[in-house]
């Protein structure tokens, strides 16, 4: 699996990563662990949402009833697809589900550790 090419880490994932937060850190600092020897793509790259493509975005969203917190999720998701990710590593599944439909697989971070080998 060396590389994983296109995998996008969600927030909730690179701050349990780079925060120890006791046991439920533990399967996010293991992937940050393989960021850095190699086994996951580096360097990390920011991506943000087209400013061209942002009005599209919340009208949609709120189409789709997207409201409250939710919308901060699904502007990643929307990110992650727009970067051409291939799958999503999160700690949150259910709010990066939609994505299911564009083909990018969706992990939460126990599930991509027993997927490299950590």
């Amino acid at each position: 699996m060396a590389g994983l090419t296109g995998t996008f880490f969600d927030t909730s994932l690179l701050i349990a990563g780079t925060i120890d937060f006791g046991h439920s850190s533990q399967h996010a600092l293991l992937l940050m662990d393989a960021v850095a020897d190699g086994r996951i793509e580096r360097p990390f790259s920011v991506h943000d949402l087209q400013a061209e493509l942002r009005e599209e975005f919340l009208v949609s969203a709120a189409g789709e009833g997207t409201a409250g917190g939710r919308i901060y999720d699904a502007h990643i998701a929307e990110i992650a697809r727009q970067s051409g990710a291939r799958l999503v590593a999160t700690e949150n599944r259910r709010h990066f589900t939609p994505l299911l439909r564009h083909g990018i697989r969706v992990l939460v971070s126990a599930e991509l550790v027993d997927e490299i080998g950590s």
